[in-house]
């Protein structure tokens, strides 16, 4: 099974979301919009908080990509030979279980040694452990995985931290109104801050995060001795 099939899940999960947000909240395609409210739902605003909202599937995917990726790190780091990136699935492994945890718990909300702070500490900490992680093994890395690996933890850190900027920066309102305004205010005819925040938060935040942990999920799926994907 091609690695393609895994991303393009990924890929099509995304785009189905927003279209049928599309179509469905902004146009009211064949009234489904007004069925949804009526019959479907009496709390979401629309298709795209129930896609992408909190407790929603999306982050169930997220959640569970983030639990395979945890499990198959480690699965690598016990049973693959030992060689310089022995300790790299390690600490992978770890990212992983650190990133389910801080999202599955909510850590951010739950946890208050430093009140407001704590969304710092708890990204801080993944920074430096990432940071670490690329210092050390990014050249060996890079030099003994597959091409198409390498590039699925690359860009799946990357999106990672375009979301955690996001959140830290406090970009919720501004992008959400942006989003909201685009789709002329069909997403959200209540204009309180926090249901146009709300937008943001499960379009790019849950979407970015979705996408994120299913490229690093898929680039451990890649790897001996998973393989469950491989290139093709």
């Amino acid at each position: 099974m091609s690695l393609r099939y895994g991303v393009g899940f990924l890929v099509l999960w995304l785009v189905g979301g927003m279209l049928a947000s599309y179509l469905v909240d902004v146009h009211n395609l064949f009234g489904m919009k007004d069925f949804y409210r009526d019959n479907l739902s009496d709390t979401s605003p629309g298709v795209w908080s129930a896609w992408f909202g909190t407790k929603g599937p999306t982050e169930y995917f997220q959640w569970f990509f983030l639990g395979i990726g945890a499990l198959g790190s480690f699965a690598v780091f016990m049973y693959l030979p030992r060689n310089p990136l022995t300790y790299f699935w390690l600490l992978v492994s770890v990212v992983f279980a650190l990133l389910f945890f801080e999202d599955y718990l909510d850590l951010r909300d739950q946890l208050t040694f430093f009140s407001s702070k704590q969304v710092y500490f708890d990204f801080g900490l993944i920074f430096v452990l990432v940071s670490f992680i690329s210092l050390k093994y990014g050249r060996r890395a890079y030099n003994m995985l597959d091409l198409p690996t390498f590039m699925l933890f690359f860009v799946g850190v990357i999106v990672y931290g375009l979301v955690g900027l996001y959140h830290v920066a406090g970009l919720h309102f501004e992008v959400g109104n942006f989003i909201n305004n685009v789709a002329t205010g069909h997403l959200s005819p209540d204009s309180c801050s926090s249901c146009v925040a709300a937008i943001s938060d499960s379009i790019v935040e849950e979407g970015g995060e979705f996408l994120a942990a299913g490229l690093l999920a898929v680039g451990v799926l890649t790897v001996p001795p998973i393989m469950v994907f491989r290139n093709a």
